[in-house]
């Protein structure tokens, strides 16, 4: 991020200063750090498995469960690798792919692990940077909007963005809902300026579907209870 940012501040000095420029920042990824929650979420679940049906956990065994390291498992992910594979990979096999699966979606957005969830080095200066220079900062995420504007607030980041765009399913980031995502992005550019995108498809897991998007009028801000 901050080696991008720095490619920024150059494009500042060619901006035409009539001109406003639109940063598009993805969220997973770019901003947040979200290795130790997936990972461990992947390790409650093949965890609830062994407790459903009984199998065994050995490092390698054809009958069994076999973890796939924390570094094995985030490079199946940045690739792209469907969780399906990775469950069979791990040594899961017909119903225990089922379950497995389901447990995953169940546990990965509560409060609990979302807590894993870490700031990525260089972030806050980037984002600053920007600001600072008169960038229009517009987050475009899957994660559920007021989750992310949560993250954010609690970063003392929130007030950077104009505009916070969100998937109105909270389970639509780990289900990596990428056509969404695009066309969030083509929703969201609505007006002539120059633009950049902050964006990792390394960080995006396999699995594809559909949701809707949530969009605020005006600058975020959050609900309270």
């Amino acid at each position: 991020m901050s080696r991008t940012a720095l490619s920024d501040r150059r494009l500042f000095q060619s901006t035409p200063a009539t001109a406003t420029l639109t940063v598009f920042c993805d969220f997973d990824g770019p901003i947040v750090d979200v290795s130790d929650r997936y990972y461990t979420t992947y390790q409650l679940g093949l965890a609830d498995v062994q407790e459903q049906f009984g199998v065994a956990i050995a490092e390698r065994s054809r009958n069994g469960i076999a973890p796939l390291s924390k570094a094995q498992f985030w490079q199946m992910k940045q690739n792209r690798v469907p969780d399906v594979e990775i469950a069979e990979r791990s040594g899961l096999q017909g119903e225990q792919i089922a379950w497995f699966m389901q447990r995953v979606c169940e546990i990965v957005n509560q409060p609990a692990l979302l807590h894993l969830d870490r700031l990525q080095p260089g972030v806050r200066w980037a984002l600053e940077l920007l600001h600072s220079q008169g960038a229009k900062l517009v987050l475009v995420t899957l994660r559920e909007r007021q989750q992310a504007m949560q993250f954010l607030h609690e970063q003392d980041l929130l007030h950077l963005f104009d505009r916070v765009w969100g998937a109105a399913d909270d389970h639509a980031a780990y289900q990596n809902c990428a056509d969404h995502k695009t066309q969030t992005f083509e929703r969201s550019d609505r007006h002539p300026s120059q633009r950049i995108g902050l964006d990792d498809r390394r960080h995006r897991s396999g699995r594809l579907g559909r949701t809707s998007g949530q969009c605020a009028d005006d600058r975020p801000h959050l609900r309270h209870p």
